[in-house]
């Protein structure tokens, strides 16, 4: 039997935070969005309420991460750009680039 799914918009919960796309069980679990005032916004594939899969996360101070994320972390191709020019690409094990380039874009 599976589960019954919804896709639905939260209230912000206690700490602010804003939670938005399709859940399973309570979970996001399919395409989502997390918003976490003052810190970041994450955007992509959830599975139990966690990024796995294509995704994409923006912090408030300019860093951008998108790849592939497993258990929250980029695993697999990416790439991390930071305000200041600087960015990682190639691929990551566990959020850190284990093969690739590094580099000022500007």
């Amino acid at each position: 039997m599976t589960a019954p799914s919804s896709t639905m918009n939260l209230p912000k919960d206690v700490d602010g935070r804003i939670h938005e796309g399709e859940y399973v069980n309570g979970r996001l679990h399919g395409q989502g969005k997390k918003t976490f005032p003052g810190k970041y916004v994450e955007e992509g594939e959830y599975v139990n309420g966690r990024l796995n899969g294509p995704a994409k996360v923006t912090f408030v101070h300019g860093r951008i991460e998108e790849g592939v994320r497993v258990n929250g972390h980029l695993n697999g191709p990416g790439k991390r750009t930071f305000k200041s020019g600087y960015k990682e690409e190639g691929d990551f094990v566990n959020g850190k680039l284990a093969k690739g380039t590094v580099g000022d874009l500007s």
